[in-house]
């Protein structure tokens, strides 16, 4: 019988996972349950999640995390994902492949739920014409057009991660038992289709 064993490295003042720790856990193959909350973590380690592949529950609250990585989508087994508490500003690609989570906190992050893509093309305009506004030439104005088109255009692409697709999300996560999304800035739109959505599990606990 598999014993399953939780590695708690939480309230350690950890600023980033040394690879003296992956040392001193090798062999443990059959972790299935880490802590790492409550520590000074500004980024999710990646290397992890190479390294407990069977990972089934993962806690990284109340840390300074800003991105949640791509690598988290190889824990297929992951039944339990908190990261609340942290800088996120992107609702992760990587969750969508979570097809057995059961449990998604996300409260108190940043995660604002949409895109800008619209909003890109409005500012687009206005800083066009202000530039125009400074009376020089026309090939200048043209050079300084085309570099705030492809400023704008990084942003837009930054901002459009930020969108959460509902229906997939509910679809390829249909086990979702609790998704905490609350203290994030939502638009009225994201908030009514986690709501609504014809695809939402049926036993979901959805706190916004």
């Amino acid at each position: 019988m598999k014993i399953s064993i939780f590695s708690d490295l939480s309230s350690c003042s950890l600023m980033y996972i040394a690879d003296a720790i992956y040392l001193v856990l090798k062999g443990y193959d059959n972790i299935d349950k880490i802590s790492l909350r409550n520590n000074d973590l500004k980024k999710c380690p990646k290397k992890i999640f190479d390294r407990f592949p069977e990972t089934k529950i993962f806690n990284i609250e109340s840390n300074k995390i800003s991105e949640i990585p791509d690598e988290l989508s190889t824990c297929t087994s992951l039944k339990g994902l908190n990261a609340a508490n942290n800088l996120l500003t992107a609702f992760a690609e990587s969750i969508y492949s979570l097809e057995n989570l059961l449990i998604l906190d996300l409260s108190g992050n940043q995660i604002v739920g949409r895109s800008f893509i619209q909003l890109d093309w409005q500012f687009m305009l206005i800083f066009s014409k202000r530039s125009y506004g400074f009376g020089k030439k026309l090939r200048i104005f043209s050079t300084l057009d085309m570099k705030l088109r492809f400023v704008l255009f990084l942003i837009s692409k930054q901002f459009m991660l930020s969108e959460i697709d509902v229906d997939r999300l509910y679809e390829n996560c249909s086990k979702l038992a609790k998704l905490n999304l609350s203290k994030n800035p939502l638009s009225d739109e994201v908030r009514q289709k986690l709501e609504s959505s014809p695809k939402k599990p049926e036993n979901l606990r959805l706190t916004l």
